[in-house]
């Protein structure tokens, strides 16, 4: 009798700590992406030596005011890449 109740017990907290592991990395990988706003972008983009102008400007603009949707952070990386921004670059400056 001992013997299953023992048994018993740690499968119970096997399978406790195991969904709370499971709670836990479900909540972290679950948090949405925020994107940081016109400032923090055009910040980026000047980190990496293009000029701040009017069309940097205009493409990290559209981030404002936050949160931004998805075909706002699009609308961003697509003008800043025009403009000549490199692909990882404008990636970095809208969506991170």
């Amino acid at each position: 009798m001992r013997r299953s109740i023992r048994a018993t017990v740690v499968s119970a907290v096997t399978v406790a700590a195991a969904c709370a592991g499971l709670s836990a990395a479900t909540t972290a990988s679950a948090a949405p992406v925020q994107a940081k706003g016109a400032m923090a972008c055009e910040q980026v983009v000047a980190k990496y030596g293009y000029p701040v102008g009017p069309g940097v400007k205009g493409a990290c603009g559209v981030l404002e005011p936050p949160p931004s949707s998805y075909g706002e952070l699009l609308e961003c990386q697509q003008r800043l890449e025009a403009l000549g921004v490199e692909n990882g670059q404008a990636i970095e400056a809208c969506w991170a």
